[in-house]
This record gives structure tokens, sequence and C-alpha cells, in this order.
């Protein structure tokens, strides 16, 4: 009885974390393009690399069924970790493509590919966002 209470107390946290908002959502592969729903995370298939899609800041692209004389802009910020270290909340904005904004903490080159998703009423962002990400090691 005594050999099975460690692996009671191991279930038991297991259990408990599953309900963790830092729990592991998804994996990718580095240098291939994956989506990551807002406030969901991903880890790299080789374990080096998590990112995070924190929070829309701003969404001024225009709506799909209007007629805008400007295409807008989508500001998030993504959270990266590389090796188990600190996380970097880097900021990535594009348009209603985004062109493949890039930035370069820790090694990496990460690339805004695409965001899905719509504003609330009064423009506020919401939950429903999803961006296409890219994350590359750089040598």
């Amino acid at each position: 009885m005594r050999r099975l209470a460690p692996l009671f107390l191991v279930a038991c946290l297991l259990v408990a974390g599953c309900g963790s908002p830092t729990a592991v959502d998804r994996e990718f592969v580095l240098g291939e393009p994956f989506w990551l729903a807002q406030g969901d995370r991903a880890v790299s298939t080789d374990g080096s690399t998590a990112t995070r899609f924190v929070a829309v800041v701003s969404d001024s692209r225009c709506p799909p069924e209007a007629v805008c004389v400007w295409a807008g802009e989508v500001t998030v910020d993504i959270g990266v970790r590389v090796a188990g270290g600190e996380e970097v909340v880097t900021r990535l904005s594009g348009t209603t493509t985004p062109d493949g904004t890039r930035l370069q903490p820790m090694g990496r080159l990460v690339e805004l590919l695409a965001v899905e998703g719509d504003r609330g009423a009064g423009g506020d962002p919401i939950k429903g966002y999803r961006a296409q990400l890219r994350v590359t090691p750089i040598r």
C-alpha cells in the first residue's frame, strides 16, 4: 500500500494541472506555419520553444462586409519562451492579411502570417481570434 501512495500523489497532481491556463494546448514544428487561438499555448515538437497568444491589443481592420478606404491593422501580443528561459512578450502587427511581421527574440524569428477573428460591440477585442504564426530558429 505504501508503494501506491507516491503514484496516487502524482496522479492527483496531474489531474489538478489539467485545467491549468499554462497547459500545453498543441505542438508545432519549428519553421512551419501553425494556428494558435487567443489564450492558447503551443510547444515546438523538439521542446525548445513555447509560444502563447497573449492578447489582441487592437483591431481596426475593415469588416469583411464593408467597403473601406484603408484596410486597417490588427496588433497582437505573442509570448515566446526558449529553452525554459523567461517568456518574452512581443507585439506583432499586420493588415487584413499580415505580410509576415518579424521579430527576433532569443534566437527565434517570429512571423505573424494571418489573423482571423472579429471585434465585439464597440470595437473591443474579444475571444475568438486565431493567429497564424511561424517560429524559426536563427543561426
